[in-house]
């Protein structure tokens, strides 16, 4: 019997690779004697920086960029410069992680870091760039993006340096031409964890907004701000930029960036695994066991340790989930997964339960080796 260990990471607890080291080190610990197979994954989201780099066989390196409200952070990024590759997460320059709860404010926050990043791989040589989306703080649909590569803004006839959402009805034009002409050649391919249009009802406003900090009384005069936005988008280019599947991820970042350069939009997760040669482990696997911080009725719906476990009984092998915490909604009978458990023995605090995250997946390794022991 072969296990496939298929880890996601326990958000503020351990990253992917230590939480598939852990577990590994229960079963090694176990009277089971089987091979185990670990294969780290993310679904293209927050958090997925260290994945991609560890399959694409990347450096970590660090760069002083601006947040989304312009305060200077230090933001990682990654690089294979043999095949002129960056992968750069949304995240980790223009993430709601840099600000705290009273300093929410889609109207000004931006990407603009995150486009310096992408700047500093474009002059180190890269000309792919992977970029992870999600967790982002902003609604500015790659208007920062845009900017730091060389996206040119128009108000009144005069050049405009638009800040967010609140400059967008300030914006008569853009001019993209020096920016395609530097930077046409690049091939970004951006990753996902959701599949929501730029605007309407499942809109970026209307879904992603008041996580981002949009009151109720300001969704429609910014979904008018963003329809705005996307008619100037949809000059540059002959794709429906309103319709584009994913278009309306972190704030409409794959819209804007396809409206000027050229874009490959993928579902994170199913790429991630396809890295990974998540298929050829399966197929010699009998066991699959992924993780994820709280496993609830979203777990299905596109993310990494749902597809996991999709995939797994697709293919008539049993899948046990391991995480911190079981949700009230999650639905057995609707589960792809034979058994989840939580790896909390008890009901400790949140920060406790944090800290103990390393040994609770060890012992679990160790209980589900014994299980499967022969």
């Amino acid at each position: 019997m072969n296990i496939l260990i298929a880890p996601n990471a326990l958000k503020n607890a351990l990253n992917a690779q230590e939480v598939g080291k852990a577990i590994a080190l229960g079963f090694n610990e176990s009277k089971y004697k089987g091979e185990v197979f670990v294969l780290p994954i993310a679904d293209g989201g927050d958090g997925s920086l260290d994945i991609l780099a560890y399959y694409h066989k990347a450096e970590i390196r660090e760069v002083e960029v601006s947040d989304p409200l312009g305060r200077n952070v230090k933001a990682r990024y990654a690089i294979n410069p043999r095949e002129r590759l960056g992968i750069v997460e949304l995240a980790e320059a223009s993430g709601i992680r840099w600000l705290v709860e009273d300093e929410l404010n889609p109207w000004i926050a931006n990407t603009r870091g995150t486009g310096m990043v992408i700047k500093e791989l474009l002059q180190e040589g890269c000309n792919h760039i992977i970029l992870s989306v999600g967790g982002s703080a902003s609604l500015d649909g790659g208007l920062g993006i845009l900017e730091a590569l060389g996206v040119k803004f128009i108000a009144d006839n005069e050049p405009f340096l638009p800040t967010g959402p609140c400059d967008f009805f300030k914006i008569s034009s853009i001019d993209s031409k020096a920016a395609k002409a530097k930077y046409g050649h690049v091939k970004f391919s951006v990753l996902c964890d959701v599949e929501n249009e730029l605007l309407g009802e499942f809109g970026a406003v209307r879904v992603f907004g008041p996580q981002k900090g949009v009151q109720l009384d300001e969704i429609e005069d910014l979904e008018e701000s963003m329809e705005h936005w996307v008619s100037l988008l949809e000059q540059q280019t002959d794709q429906r930029i309103k319709y584009m599947k994913s278009g309306g991820a972190s704030g409409g970042v794959p819209a804007g960036l396809a409206s000027v350069f050229k874009v490959e939009i993928m579902q994170g997760a199913n790429e991630i695994l396809r890295m990974a040669n998540f298929t050829e482990f399966l197929a010699k696997s009998d066991l699959v066991i992924t993780t994820e911080g709280q496993i609830d009725m979203q777990t299905g719906f596109g993310k990494g340790p749902g597809l996991v476990a999709k995939y797994a009984k697709d293919q008539g092998k049993k899948v046990i989930g391991l995480c911190g915490q079981v949700s009230d909604d999650y639905d057995p009978q609707k589960s792809h997964f034979d058994a989840v458990f939580s790896i909390n023995s008890k009901l400790y605090p949140l920060n406790v339960a944090i800290s103990r995250s390393r040994s609770n997946l060890r012992f679990m390794g160790l209980q589900i080796g014994n299980l499967f022991a022969e």
